[in-house]
Formats: C-alpha cells, structure tokens, sequence
C-alpha cells in the first residue's frame, strides 16, 4: 500500500501543507502499470476525450490535461472500489 505522510512547514510566516508519497519498489510498479493499463484502454481514452470536448468547449484552463486527470482519477476510484467490494 502506498503511504502518505502530511507535514505542514512555516513558509515566510505562512502554514504550509504537503504530502509525500512513499511506496515500497514493488507497490509502486504494481500501481505504475495499473495506470498504465488503464490509460490505454478504449474505455478510458473515449472517457479522456469526451472530458477533453466538454472542457473545451466550457473555456476550461488546460482542457486536455484536466480531462486526463479527471478521466484517470475515475477509473482509478472505480477499481479501488472494485478491489474493495470483492475483499469484503
């Protein structure tokens, strides 16, 4: 599993947070070419693309890597919720 560490720091008097991600060698390449698969799936680039018109075409900043991220983020909760409904 992938640990996060938060930590806040003081930056010219203000509270600053951050995460650091810390996976072992081998979760990192396990979730490496789960994204991997992922992002070259059909399903995935039909989700990506639509993302990318529909921002598009709302004036969204950086349409084609906010579709990206938004596409991926959901395939991403999709198989943790997968994962997490076939270990119960």
């Amino acid at each position: 599993m992938l640990k996060l560490h938060l930590n806040a720091s003081k930056v010219r008097g203000t509270a600053v947070s951050y995460a650091s991600i810390t996976p072992n060698a081998v979760d990192l390449r396990i979730w490496l070419d789960q994204i991997a698969l992922i992002c070259l799936s059909k399903e995935f680039q039909k989700l990506k693309n639509e993302l990318e018109s529909f921002y598009g075409e709302v004036n969204v900043p950086q349409a084609d890597v906010t579709a990206f991220a938004d596409a991926l983020y959901t395939f991403l909760t999709e198989y943790e919720e997968a994962a997490l409904t076939s270990s119960s």
